[in-house]
């Protein structure tokens, strides 16, 4: 008897750890599921684990202490660049944006994408949330391998692109290419959105984005998130901008919840980070990490963010911390290689693979850096450039910081290290001069069978823009009646004819041309005129219409097109929202 106990508990053991090793070779044969979270507009001082005494983020505390930290993490100081940069691993002018708006928000359609990588192993793939790079054929979400898209249009609730009058709470998305109305605070229904993804795609690998549009501007949350910090007395803005990010925090317990009931969470790589320096109390002392500089700044409090890695059945877990330099470019090609994923691309990354350093933290990581700020002219050097290296920093070509004895940056060194201040300034130059062929290329919508809407956001810059004038880019511009002359560049797959309507409102909107909801002001428009292949089409309209309406053969082939309408003055100003359809 007792030899036949010490045989099953052999047995037992046996079938333990046969079981064991089952287990981890099915976790090595399936590929790991991956979850990216981008927040919009939250800075490194916007996590509690970073020193913030006033903010609650539990959950992101527990990704901080329990996963890998990259503490010294950079991306672009404003979203659009950062998001170009992070969804293709190389530096985002070199595809196409440096900008948030005029279509220099497009990246380049030769580029190639996150999801497009996965999508050629068999993931299935999803985005939620924020896009801004591109609201028309070719360079939607849905275009660039994201299969299910659950999405605002622009770059922020309420942006000319998005649905008219779209707020934080009952909103509308874009559903895979429908607007689609919704009940809830904005981050609860983009997270809903991604756990219905989960849940249908549980038993595949796949990857999911999830984008918030909080807590970007505008900023607002439940009483049951602001209360607690306006208690506390902080100011209105403050107390409203934490209870942003303490809701995006309860969600991302959510979602681990679901990971944990569909026993996903062993093998799924969660990243948490954050687009660009904090939006929060911009003028005011708000915590941040005692860095310098908020969202659009070149110092560090623009562009150093949280990030956050946790895959346990990779390693990727004990609190480790990452002290190098390392960036939002640095992903794609880390978690390619954490996926078994081959670059079939071949795309030359500016990113690097970070595996090693992750498995080993004090692994030495020699490298350069650039990163950027809204660059508005791009005919010169060092605009809107900051150069890193170790704790050097070099903003613009004229300040050199060592964070090391001035972590503010208050103390501009430059004139003392002229070697390190060529160094820097080198590995820019040569950049700028291998990249700036593609500088003055212009990204062309394309145009075929489907309806096209054009939005006066993506206007591009040209002979006929009057100084000083800036894009309508968001709906109160439109409200405001604001003017400014630009140009769309369109290409047209074949020689066509179209039905192009000239509006100020969207088209889900029945208002005149002359005034529409409340709080817009009356304009007096008396006509419409197109350019097309640089001849102008005229017509009369009157102000009480909602529209006024061409029928247009245009040429196959890229061409400029401005459509613009004329006030009671004679004045040019371009339209807000034009529609084309092919007859």
């Amino acid at each position: 008897m007792h030899k036949m106990l010490k045989i099953n508990r052999s047995k037992r053991l046996l079938l333990s750890i046969f079981t064991a090793c089952l287990v981890t070779l099915v976790l090595q044969a399936q590929k790991p599921n991956v979850i990216l979270i981008v927040t919009d507009d939250q800075g490194y001082g916007e996590v509690a684990a970073h020193g913030n005494t006033k903010i609650s983020t539990p959950e992101m505390d527990k990704l901080h202490n329990t996963g890998v930290r990259l503490d010294n993490f950079h991306v672009n100081s404003v979203c659009s660049p950062s998001r170009a940069a992070l969804m293709t691993g190389r530096y985002a002018t070199n595809v196409g944006v440096w900008h948030t708006l005029g279509s220099r928000n497009i990246v380049y359609k030769d580029a190639v994408m996150f999801p497009q990588f996965f999508q050629k192993e068999g993931y299935k793939t999803a985005m939620v949330g924020k896009w801004h790079l591109g609201d028309n054929y070719p360079y939607r979400p849905e275009d660039r391998g994201f299969e299910e898209v659950f999405r605002i249009g622009g770059g922020s609730l309420g942006q000319v692109a998005d649905y008219w009058a779209n707020g934080l709470w009952d909103g509308h998305y874009l559903h895979n290419g429908t607007w689609v109305k919704t009940k809830g605070f904005c981050t609860d229904v983009q997270f809903d959105a991604a756990l219905d993804f989960i849940d249908t795609s549980k038993k595949d690998p796949f990857f999911l984005t999830i984008t918030t549009t909080a807590p970007h501007s505008p900023i607002g949350a439940g009483d049951e998130y602001l209360k607690p910090y306006l208690e506390m007395g902080l100011k209105d803005d403050v107390a409203k901008f934490y209870g942003m990010v303490t809701n995006i925090d309860d969600n991302i317990g959510r979602l681990r919840k679901k990971l944990e009931a569909l026993n996903l969470t062993e093998n799924t790589i969660l990243v948490f980070m954050s687009d660009n320096g904090s939006a929060n109390d911009k003028k005011g002392d708000s915590f941040n990490g005692n860095m310098r500089g908020k969202k659009g700044s070149l110092y560090e409090g623009g562009h150093r963010v949280p990030c956050f890695l946790y895959w346990p059945a990779g390693g990727w877990t004990g609190g480790k911390e990452l002290q190098q330099v390392t960036a939002h470019i640095d992903l794609l090609p880390t978690l390619l290689k954490a996926c078994g994923i081959k670059n079939h691309f071949n795309v030359a990354f500016n990113g690097l693979e970070l595996n090693d350093h992750i498995a080993n933290p004090s692994k030495e990581l020699d490298r350069l850096l650039i990163t950027e700020c809204k660059v508005n002219k791009r005919d010169s050097p060092f605009n809107s450039s900051v150069v890193l290296q170790d704790d050097w920093r070099l903003v613009g070509d004229d300040e050199l910081y060592n964070l090391e004895d001035d972590f503010a940056q208050t103390n501009n060194i430059i004139k003392a290290n002229n070697d390190i201040q060529n160094t820097l300034a080198a590995y820019y130059t040569e950049w700028y001069e291998a990249s700036k062929h593609r500088f003055e290329e212009f990204i062309a919508l394309e145009i075929g069978n489907e309806k096209v809407e054009l939005y006066s956001m993506d206007l591009y810059q040209g002979a006929m823009t009057q100084p000083k004038t800036k894009v309508i880019w968001n709906q109160k511009a439109v409200l405001k009646g604001e003017h400014y002359r630009g140009f769309w560049m369109l290409d047209f797959e074949e020689k066509g004819t179209y039905q192009v309507r000239v509006r100020r409102w969207p088209d889900t909107e029945k208002y005149s041309l002359a005034i529409g909801p409340k709080k817009s002001k009356k304009l007096q428009i008396n006509g419409a005129v197109l350019t097309v292949g640089g001849k102008e089409i005229k017509t009369a309209v009157s102000s009480k219409e909602q529209e006024a309406v061409f029928q247009v053969t245009f040429e196959a082939g890229e061409q400029r097109f401005q459509a613009e309408f004329v006030n009671e003055k004679g004045e040019q100003f371009s339209g807000y929202y034009v529609y084309l359809e092919r007859l």
